[in-house]
């Protein structure tokens, strides 16, 4: 699978995990203190997981078709990092119904499976345990910052995301994606799981399939069991 291009990092911020230190990574969360990192998952990348997350688990080079196969990788390396540092994915409900096109009903009922395996997998917390919610926003979003997202469901998610509280809205459409700082500047921002990799490099975080920076501290298997399980394995 093609390597996700990596930038230089201006400095290299130490942390020993697996909470964040939000005060040295302000480009991926507005909020401070010490804390897990709320990503929200646009459709694009939960189908993404959907046909490539079992080649990612096991290693393998997957035949990636109608995505950007460094897209794949870099999600790829997200979720090993998501099973050392508490990184708490979310799908929300809309997603279920999110696609441009009329589907066929067992397509739709697939999504609606795989859509309520991944939700307990993901939003587990490092310990295995299920977590608080992330603090909801008293304030929604200006009109004319809501109003500058695509009309339809990507408005509807990007607005329910930042509502509910999240870090990132992780997503690979352009057309959401150049709104990120208008979005950023209300608290949320909006990344590719290229962008976020390399955020999170730049503060010492460093994807990979074995434990980094943790002492040796192992996650709660029952984590990586779940997700495995919301594919089907």
């Amino acid at each position: 699978m093609p390597t996700a291009p990596k930038r230089s990092r201006p400095h290299h911020q130490e942390m020993i995990g697996p909470s964040f230190d939000r005060s040295v990574m302000p480009h991926l969360t507005a909020r401070s203190g010490a804390g897990p990192l709320w990503v929200v998952w646009d459709t694009n990348i939960l189908s993404m997981y959907e046909r490539y997350g079992l080649a990612m688990w096991e290693g393998e080079e997957p035949d990636v078709r109608g995505h950007d196969p460094v897209q794949v990788t870099a999600l790829g390396e997200l979720v090993s990092a998501w099973m050392w540092w508490d990184i708490r994915f979310v799908v929300l409900e809309g997603t279920a119904t999110d696609s441009k096109r009329p589907r066929p009903a067992a397509d739709v009922a697939q999504r609606v499976t795989s859509m309520e395996g991944l939700a307990v997998a993901l939003e587990l917390s490092i310990d295995g345990d299920e977590p608080d919610p992330p603090p909801h926003r008293e304030r929604g979003l200006p009109a004319d910052v809501a109003q500058s997202l695509p009309a339809g469901a990507d408005r509807s998610l990007v607005a329910e995301a930042h509502r509910q509280g999240a870090d990132v809205f992780l997503t690979t459409d352009k057309r959401v994606l150049r709104r990120n700082p208008e979005l950023a500047a209300e608290g949320l921002r909006l990344m590719t799981p290229v962008a976020i990799v390399e955020a999170l490099r730049e503060v010492g975080v460093e994807p990979g399939w074995a434990p980094t920076q943790l002492g040796g501290l192992a996650p709660d298997l029952g984590r990586m069991s779940a997700l495995l399980e919301a594919l089907g394995v």
